[in-house]
């Protein structure tokens, strides 16, 4: 069934928690079925994060960025969608079908959400490829941390958030970075935090802020309905 979308906006409204069923042995989980999913003028963030609030699957999304600190914001298109028994995996490529600014991939249990344009620019800065590195660090910022310091060319200044609960981590992780990308690295960084847990890069062109979080959160506007 095609997702279906309409221009006009509606009044938001939260339906009672969906029944997901148990996902068959053996199968990924971006197989298992939703019973129903919608989209009531919402972005496709707000579609990740009702992704993530229902399934056991971790979600890291690359924000499309503004050029500077003085651009306006980027404006994320809003859209009313529904599919009715579809699998995750056909919701990723129906919310990406809609919003056909970015992509997802996956990689054992994280989705990644990235700019379709910066898909497969070796110069886009969680593409690079880090040379032999391996570190030992206390937490999983650092790890990253190191990672785009060792890389050639003029540091990109990268800050860091953690939204969610405190972790405690081991006195050092010690990990062979050689030949990953930034996403592979913060990928691997937000597994040592946890189940569930992922990343958000946002910032602007010259400046980039990872914030790692337990769950996606939906929009300040969708939330505030």
């Amino acid at each position: 069934m095609r997702m279906r979308f309409a221009a006009l906006a509606v009044m938001l409204w939260f339906l009672p928690g969906v029944a997901w069923p148990q996902v068959p042995e053996g199968s990924s989980a971006l197989d298992q079925r939703v019973a129903t999913f919608e989209l009531r003028d919402e972005t496709l963030f707000d579609g990740l994060a009702k992704l993530n609030a229902s399934t056991n699957l971790a979600f890291s999304i690359e924000r499309i960025v503004p050029f500077d600190q003085k651009s306006p914001p980027v404006k994320d298109p809003r859209f009313t969608a529904r599919r009715e028994n579809a699998t995750v995996r056909e919701i990723l490529d129906g919310l990406c079908g809609l919003d056909g600014r970015y992509i997802w991939t996956s990689s054992g249990n994280m989705v990644n959400v990235l700019p379709r344009a910066r898909q497969s620019d070796t110069s886009y800065f969680m593409n690079q490829r880090v040379g032999t590195l391996k570190v030992s660090k206390e937490n999983p910022f650092a790890v990253v941390f190191a990672a785009t310091q060792s890389l050639p060319g003029k540091a990109i200044p990268l800050g860091s958030l953690l939204m969610g609960a405190a972790q405690k981590y081991p006195k050092a992780m010690r990990f062979d970075l050689s030949g990953r990308s930034i996403r592979e690295i913060a990928n691997l960084a937000a597994t040592q935090m946890g189940p569930g847990w992922g990343w958000e890069l946002t910032g602007w062109e010259g400046y980039h802020l990872l914030l790692f979080h337990l769950r996606l959160l939906p929009s300040k506007a969708t939330a505030g309905n």
